[in-house]
């Protein structure tokens, strides 16, 4: 399967994720977000207790701005099952 471009996400997605980050710099946004703090982690479980996937828990990360690293750490205890995400035809 051809990645295009973008990787497997599609040029609409990259748009609304960064309109939402910049949303969320304004205090508008209209999800969650969730401000790193040196020391702290967040966790969450991407499936329901009957093992279906939430589709509320899909999630992305804004730029960085300080110009500092950013660290990122993910384990899955299966691979995620994205549906919704296209690839550019």
């Amino acid at each position: 399967a051809s990645t295009g471009e973008y990787g497997v996400w599609d040029r609409p997605l990259l748009d609304h994720i960064d309109a939402e980050c910049a949303r969320h710099r304004r205090g508008t946004a209209l999800s969650l977000g969730v401000r790193p703090q040196e020391g702290m982690a967040l966790l969450f479980f991407s499936e329901r207790p009957d093992g279906k996937s939430d589709p509320r828990t899909w999630h992305a990360a804004c730029h960085v701005r300080s110009g500092k690293p950013r660290w990122t750490m993910q384990k899955f205890k299966a691979p995620p099952q994205v549906p919704y995400v296209r690839a550019p035809q």
